[in-house]
């Protein structure tokens, strides 16, 4: 396995990815001429696989099913460099599955999970790592986990540890209501945004409002993604917007994983806020050009270079 830089935790759920791609406009209750890809998934995984990608060492904690997906996952994300060897395997429940339709453009249609197995990513499981996370140089949390585990978390490293949260969907964000002054960084979309907040964000003055808000409940550093309109982001020291940057987008699932894989990098580099938003945005638009949920060319380098190319900067 290749040396990798920083000792960073992932913690949430893995399993298989089945994405469908519509070759035409969907139809809705009726079948659709398309293509299926399988892969390994899971927001945290997907997350992890993305930061070794980018020179990133990544330490996950999560559940699979001793079973063929389970050890599909396991072989890949150790290939990929990702630290597996304290990912706990359930004899009772299967693997976790993610299925995705998206449309001829790309976009998402609509998703399933079916995530039973990170229930077991309890606070019994966690304890026997309290030495890892204690030397972990920030901790990767995704939503998918149980109430109890997050209190854990949030409750035991908030005060010490750079926690950086994934909401995963509007569904579950509303779990992280008790902990936003325990969160470092937080990347939810408009949609997930609007749940917590409990009112519609419909132009840039109400995003420059959530911002705000949210820092007022304590979170350091906000960023909301509102897809392909660009990137709102604030924290103490500079509040500000991001276009998107032009694709021609293949499948944008893995968009948010990637980008959150970028703002731990630009942390990782001890960038400001804004930089690491662009470090972000890049990362997910060179990942939604790829037919696969992660793209496998996304590299350090190639982060560099755009960062030259696009905002004139350089790291």
């Amino acid at each position: 396995m290749a040396m990798r830089n920083g000792n960073y935790v992932v913690i949430g759920g893995s399993g298989i990815d089945v994405a469908g791609f519509s070759h035409q406009a969907i139809l809705l209750r009726d079948s659709n001429p398309g293509s299926i890809r399988k892969s390994p998934g899971g927001v945290a995984r997907n997350i992890a696989e993305n930061m070794t990608h980018l020179g990133l060492g990544a330490l996950l904690f999560t559940a699979l099913g001793e079973d063929n997906e389970g050890d599909q996952v396991i072989l890949h994300s150790r290939d990929q460099g990702i630290d597996m060897s304290h990912v706990l395997r359930l004899s009772n429940v299967g693997t976790s599955a993610y299925l995705t339709i998206l449309d001829c453009n790309g976009e998402m249609i609509v998703a399933l999970a079916d995530m039973d197995a990170i229930d077991y990513v309890d606070e019994k499981y966690l304890k026997q790592f309290e030495t890892l996370l204690a030397k972990s140089q920030a901790i990767v949390i995704d939503a998918n986990l149980s109430p109890a585990a997050l209190e854990y978390l949030f409750l035991h490293y908030g005060a010490e540890k750079a926690l950086f949260v994934d909401p995963v969907s509007a569904a579950k964000v509303n779990k992280l209501e008790p902990y936003l002054p325990y969160i470092h960084t937080f990347k939810p979309n408009r949609l997930e945004a609007e749940v917590l907040l409990g009112y519609p964000i419909k132009e840039a003055v109400d995003y420059e409002g959530a911002i705000k808000t949210l820092r007022k409940r304590g979170i350091q550093n906000v960023v909301i993604s509102d897809g392909a309109n660009g990137v709102y982001y604030g924290n103490g020291f500079v509040q500000g917007y991001l276009p998107s940057l032009p694709a021609a987008v293949v499948n944008a699932t893995g968009a948010g994983d990637a980008f959150m894989a970028g703002l731990v990098y630009g942390y990782h580099n001890h960038l400001e806020l804004q930089r690491s938003c662009q470090i972000a945005i890049i990362s997910a638009t060179l990942t939604i050009q790829n037919e696969e949920t992660i793209n496998p060319d996304l590299c350090a380098a190639q982060l560099q270079q755009k960062m030259k190319e696009i905002y004139h900067e350089v790291f």
